[in-house]
């Protein structure tokens, strides 16, 4: 049982830090965007 409870913690980890991971890319992205729609 550990085992399990071990990976779906490891998995549970892994999925907040690749929403993490995409949630500030998509927040630069979008910064970028608008500073480009400024200087364009």
């Amino acid at each position: 049982m550990y085992i399990f409870a071990d990976a779906y913690e490891y998995a549970v980890d892994n999925v907040g830090n690749l929403l993490i991971t995409l949630g500030a890319f998509s927040v630069v992205s979008y910064v970028a965007a608008n500073v480009a729609g400024l200087l364009a």
